[in-house]
């Protein structure tokens, strides 16, 4: 019983003196943590199904034309 005890008291130590990354988490909320990496992929292609009442669902492609001219969008066979 005292193990499960000593337990929960870590626990809530943990929770009562949040760590550094806690108050740059609240000034900065949209700041990235030094250890994430971001990858940027440009999609140049997206094929997605449209869902249908009647299960004749729509399986769709859009492909980017030109990063001018936006996306061109055409219906697939199933």
């Amino acid at each position: 019983m005292s193990a499960l005890a000593s337990a929960e008291t870590h626990v809530e130590v943990a929770r009562a003196r949040p760590g550094r990354g806690h108050g740059r988490a609240r000034r900065e909320p949209h700041a990235a943590a030094a250890t994430w990496t971001l990858y940027r992929l440009p999609p140049e292609d997206v094929e997605s199904f449209q869902g249908d009442t009647a299960r004749r669902h729509v399986r769709l492609a859009y492909r980017r034309k030109n990063d001018s001219e936006g996306w061109s969008r055409q219906v697939l066979w199933p």
